[in-house]
């Protein structure tokens, strides 16, 4: 079940554009963040045993929340997938 649902949540995820300069809209504050995305792939792919994709998913987070670096960041996020990133060194 666990990786059928992995497997569509793969197939549907479309990052969203970040702003007009990508062709859409800021969202709203309250919406996940596609590092809040990328964080609950890594912990699927992990909980699968993918190491690899969890990695990449990690990544992906990491720099999604980065933004412009600390204090302009998404601290949730950011921290999220930095203590992923340490998990799977």
């Amino acid at each position: 079940m666990c990786k059928r649902n992995f497997a569509i949540l793969q197939e549907n995820f479309r990052p969203c554009p970040s702003g007009p300069e990508e062709g859409g809209e800021a969202l709203p504050a309250s919406s996940v963040s596609s590092g809040d995305i990328r964080n609950f792939l890594a912990e699927m792919a992990l909980a699968e045993g993918d190491k690899a994709t969890a990695l990449k998913h990690a990544g992906i987070a990491k720099e999604r929340a980065w933004c412009n670096g600390p204090p302009h960041c998404y601290r949730k996020a950011l921290d999220q997938a930095e203590q992923m990133l340490a998990r799977l060194q």
